[in-house]
């Protein structure tokens, strides 16, 4: 070690300090019993530096986290094996595990142990406190004398990932009406329901080819009927995301955007339950495009999750940039807004995300009247932007768009249910 000074404590100091005054008292007075006395409080602290200094200490350290990966709020475990192989005893060995503040607080626990071999298993629990990717240790250990007057440091190098995942919310079922498909003209639950002569057949439209005509309904009806063309059911919704940082307010799991990621997120997973494929966007462009064909459901949903967990707050003004461009060439399709504060321009450039789809709706975080807390007052909003908020949900009304806003004491899957009322008035 080229400074052993910094490795002996207060206590080793202070021992070495007395052992010093003491040896010179004693060549002082000539006591030569004191001077041994002296020798030994000055040696005693270089004795124990060179047992736990110099000592090959071999640790083996395996840690664990259950589950990996959690949603925001959800318990972990962390668990690490710490076993020692040596000759020689040791004396206490503090182990600390570095823990994000994210997680929690970061365990340190003592082993006492003159055993030259043991092995001990620790066990501290966790919390998701926050969304993204953390990273638990490397491990800590400080090894010290049994009377305290060294210590020596060692860290070990492997650290632990966990993926703190946004919250999914349980939605109920929403009647969609309309086509969602881009190929197909009719979702198979709707097949049937003209009875077994009729199951394909529907009212003739400008340009259809004539050789589709079903002269049987035509007489039967008195109207010109054709045969729907039988094509595969690929259903889509695409999904917005409002991710600019000043739309929303607050910080961590209690802000406005950490409702609306995972407001996306339990959409997104509904969809592909009902074998949607989901795109994503949000203020910066495209996030991902998630297929949900039949045997990959668990794929889809984690390609989604790794996306909106990893995803942080925009500095884009408006979502016109990255809507405008990668929406234009697509129709047809469901289209779900999840906002945060909004402006008459917002408004208009979610109107011309639409263009031909068959549906849109939104949900809108009530930013003006956001609370962060039991106790704490509303965020404060200019009248100004509380103004254009509402002209901007009133646009998105006037265009036939179901708008539900949401408080922060609004559970998700009953905004969810008042969306899928507002369909079956529509």
């Amino acid at each position: 070690m080229r400074n052993p000074w910094r490795l002996i404590t207060a206590r080793g100091k202070l021992l070495a300090l007395i052992g010093a005054i003491t040896v010179l008292a004693a060549m002082l007075f000539g006591q030569r019993d004191l001077l041994w006395v002296g020798l030994f409080l000055i040696f005693l602290p270089l004795i124990a530096w060179l047992i736990i200094g110099r000592s090959r200490l071999r640790l083996a350290a395996q840690r664990e986290l259950y589950p990996s990966e959690v949603a925001i709020g959800d318990p972990m475990t962390g668990e690490i094996a710490v076993s020692k192989r040596s000759r020689l005893p040791q004396g206490v060995l503090l182990f600390a595990d570095h823990v994000p503040s994210e997680l929690g607080r970061s365990p340190q626990f003592l082993i006492s142990d003159l055993d030259p071999h043991w092995q001990h298993d620790v066990t501290y629990p966790l919390t998701a406190r926050s969304r993204g990717r953390f990273r638990t240790g490397p491990l800590l250990v400080r090894s010290t004398d049994p009377l305290g007057m060294v210590t020596h440091d060692r860290q070990f190098t492997a650290t632990t990932e966990v993926m703190v995942m946004p919250r999914i919310h349980p939605l109920g079922p929403m009647r969609v009406s309309g086509s969602g498909s881009n190929t197909g003209e009719s979702r198979p639950q709707t097949v049937g329901t003209l009875g077994p002569d009729d199951v394909m057949i529907r009212e003739y439209r400008a340009g259809d080819d004539v050789r589709r005509i079903h002269w049987p309904s035509t007489a039967r009806r008195g109207d010109v009927m054709v045969r729907r063309e039988e094509q595969a059911w690929d259903p889509s919704a695409t999904i917005i995301l409002d991710s600019r940082s000043e739309a929303h307010v607050g910080a961590g799991p209690d802000a406005s955007l950490e409702w609306a990621v995972s407001a996306a997120a339990s959409i997104a997973q509904y969809f592909l339950d009902q074998r949607y494929a989901v795109d994503l966007y949000h203020a910066d462009g495209a996030v991902t495009r998630a297929e949900s064909p039949d045997g990959h459901q668990l794929s889809s949903r984690q390609v989604l999750m790794h996306a909106l967990t990893d995803l942080r707050a925009s500095r884009q003004p408006t979502m016109s940039k990255a809507l405008e461009a990668e929406l234009a060439g697509q129709s047809g399709e469901l289209l779900v807004a999840i906002c945060g504060l909004l402006t008459p321009a917002d408004a208009e450039v979610l109107l011309r995300a639409r263009r031909t789809r068959s549906q849109a709706m939104a949900l809108v975080a009530d930013v003006p009247g956001w609370v962060l807390g039991p106790d704490d007052e509303p965020i404060a909003v200019n009248e100004t932007q509380r103004n254009a908020h509402r002209d901007a949900v009133r646009i998105l009304r006037d265009h036939q768009w179901r708008v539900v806003e949401v408080p922060r004491d609004k559970a998700l899957p009953l905004a969810w249910r008042e969306l899928d009322l507002m369909g079956a008035l529509i």
